[in-house]
């Protein structure tokens, strides 16, 4: 029994989350607190809520916790490496509240030197920390509903992109139809509600099969030709 008490400890010792105020301290409102260039530490027991895009720095070491705010779009975070250690927390959106907006973080080569074990340019947690990232739900690929050919700017989907949480701005690839790499395309207008469509930028580079093409094969049995449906994407 005192063997799976001391163990019931252990384990609760590890998994113990970070523990601070309550209510987080805006970064905005303390643009001073860690300069241009500068090694920047959230110190142990602090909770920041990052509100805003710092300057570009060395580093940025989480000892304590630094919360993304989920309402501001296309914040960034740029750093030669970020280090979440201790029992620090980086969150970005929860699995109940996730991050729904634009969040970068930028790793650059800014750092003065490398870290000791873990090297440059790196997101890294190391003894208890917490790397929590939670994302829009999100469809990560679909259908194309019908042939695009060259030049064209708008396709047809199999699904509704809005059921997809697809946005505007979005980057997507379509599957080649013949040999060649994949390009990115931007999604710059979804169609009108309940319509399947989007417009994408630039326009498109080759032809693309979509929908259900049929396929004409002859048997090696006979001279007969075997019609079947093929739904490419």
């Amino acid at each position: 029994m005192a063997f799976l008490l001391c163990l019931g400890l252990l384990l609760a010792d590890l998994v113990t989350p970070f523990v601070g105020a309550a209510s987080p301290k805006s970064w905005s409102s303390m643009p001073n607190r860690c300069a241009a260039g500068s090694n920047c530490v959230v110190p142990a027991e602090e909770h920041w809520l990052l509100d805003w895009s710092p300057p570009e720095l060395a580093s940025l070491t989480i000892r304590g916790k630094l919360e993304w705010d989920r309402g501001i779009d296309d914040l960034q975070l740029t750093a030669g490496y970020v280090l979440v250690e201790g029992k620090g927390t980086l969150e970005i959106g929860t699995e109940s509240q996730p991050m729904s907006n634009l969040a970068t973080i930028n790793l650059t080569d800014a750092q003065a030197s490398p870290h000791p074990t873990l090297g440059s340019r790196f997101l890294a947690g190391q003894d208890k920390a917490q790397i929590l990232m939670h994302g829009r739900p999100l469809g990560t690929w679909t259908l194309l509903a019908r042939d695009v050919a060259q030049g064209e700017s708008e396709m047809e989907l199999k699904e509704d992109p809005r059921a997809l949480s697809w946005r505007i701005g979005d980057v997507i690839g379509i599957a080649t139809t013949n040999r060649g790499r994949t390009q990115p395309y931007k999604i710059v207008d979804l169609g009108p509600a309940g319509s399947k469509t989007v417009k994408i930028d630039p326009p498109a580079a080759a032809d693309y099969w979509g929908g259900w093409r049929p396929i004409h094969h002859a048997s090696g049995r006979s001279s007969s030709p075997i019609k079947c449906r093929l739904y490419v994407n």
